[in-house]
Order: C-alpha cells, then sequence, then structure tokens
C-alpha cells in the first residue's frame, strides 16, 4: 500500500485508512523534506510535527531517495529503522522514447513563436520552492541583451496565476510562455528542441529533469 504526493493531507489520509483497514505493508513518500519547503516558518513546524507522528505510528515504512535527504527525514524526527533509501534513476523506457523521437518534432513548440530563437527551458510544477518567479526575473534582467531569447516554463501548479501576473506586469507576455498541458512525448519534444534547460529549483526529492535534460 503506497503513500506518495505532494499533498500531506492525501499522506495522512492513506496512511490512516490503510493501517484501520489492516493493509500490513503501508510505504510512504514525501519526496521532498518538508524543512526544504518554501512555507511560512510556523506551517513548516506543524507540517514536521504531524509529518513525523503519523510515519511513525502508521507507516511500516517511508522512502527517501538518497541518504542525504534520509539524514534529513531524521533530522525531521522520522524513525531511521523506517527509512529506506530507493536511489534515483532515469526510466528506461524515457530513454527508448529519446530515440524513438530523435529527429521527429512533435510541434508542440508550434504553439508559441520560437522560430529562429534560442530557447531557454524549464520544466516542473508551478510551486515556491520550484522558483519560477525568479527565473522569470532572471529572463527579465537579460532580455534587451538576448533579444531572440524566450523563456518556456511547462508544468501546472498553484502559483500559474501568481506567475502569470508578473510576467504581464513585466511586459513578457511575447517572450515567457507558460505551457500547462503536455504529455511525456511532447516533454521529450520540449527537451530536444530547446536550447538550454535552467533549473533554478530550491529544493528537489527527485532532480529527474536535470538528469532528463543532460541525456536529451
Amino acid at each position: 500500500f503506497p503513500s506518495h504526493d505532494n499533498e500531506l493531507r492525501i499522506v495522512f489520509h492513506s496512511l490512516i485508512a490503510g493501517f484501520l483497514a489492516g493493509t500490513r505493508l503501508r510505504i510512504s513518500h514525501t519526496h521532498t523534506p518538508i524543512s526544504m519547503w518554501q512555507v511560512p516558518f510556523f506551517n513548516k513546524i506543524l507540517n514536521v510535527i504531524f509529518n513525523s507522528l503519523i510515519v511513525n505510528l502508521f507507516a511500516t515504512y517511508e522512502i527517501a531517495l538518497t541518504n542525504s535527504i534520509k539524514k534529513q527525514k531524521v533530522k525531521e524526527f522520522i524513525l531511521p529503522y523506517k527509512l529506506k533509501v530507493i536511489p534515483n534513476c532515469i526510466d528506461e523506457e524515457f530513454l527508448k522514447e529519446i530515440d524513438r523521437y530523435k529527429n521527429k518534432s512533435r510541434n508542440i513548440l508550434s504553439k508559441i513563436p520560437h522560430q529562429n530563437k534560442f530557447i531557454f527551458l524549464y520544466l516542473s510544477r508551478l510551486t515556491k520552492e520550484k522558483n519560477q518567479i525568479q527565473l522569470i526575473e532572471a529572463f527579465n534582467s537579460v532580455a534587451k541583451d538576448l533579444p531572440d531569447s524566450i523563456l518556456v516554463i511547462a508544468g501546472k501548479g498553484s502559483d500559474y496565476t501568481f506567475l502569470k501576473k508578473r510576467i504581464v506586469s513585466l511586459n513578457l507576455e511575447s517572450r515567457i510562455f507558460i505551457l500547462t498541458e503536455i504529455s511525456e512525448a511532447d516533454k521529450i519534444d520540449l527537451y530536444m528542441n530547446s536550447n538550454c534547460f535552467v533549473f533554478p529549483s530550491l529544493a528537489e526529492g527527485f532532480g529527474i529533469t536535470l538528469i532528463e535534460a543532460a541525456v536529451s
């Protein structure tokens, strides 16, 4: 019975439901340690306390993706014997898809004016810890010096409206584009047809997009 989500309430409810249902093996996974979240300090403390309490009481194991993340979760009061490290890796199918779609554009970029443009790309959910706002501010600083460049941000999340408003306030609607509806094939197309992958994230549990970009 695995429980994984970016919303702690779902993890809590899943673990408690699994316990009450008598599920013998209950595995939880909050991939980015809570202490690394970009949320108000008081909220962070409450989340750490409740998460450690629920996981220690109801989870059989909590997954950590690296030894450093395991150490961070121990500092967040998760019992060490509950923590199991399962290393990150790229799905072999992703590498097969790259070969399959090589030189076969799926035209996801046709939705925006990109011809003869230098394309900066970032793929991630749109949340505070992924730090798209700093990326937007940085692009604004260099936009005049790089007139033939555009920035493409691909992903969904709670910061979408906030980011769009900032783009409009900077008059960069023709230079910065947010794509919220992309398939796995579209993602590969973006990797392969962009010039530079940028990575402003403040907190990462996986970091898979950086590895995917490197092999694309």
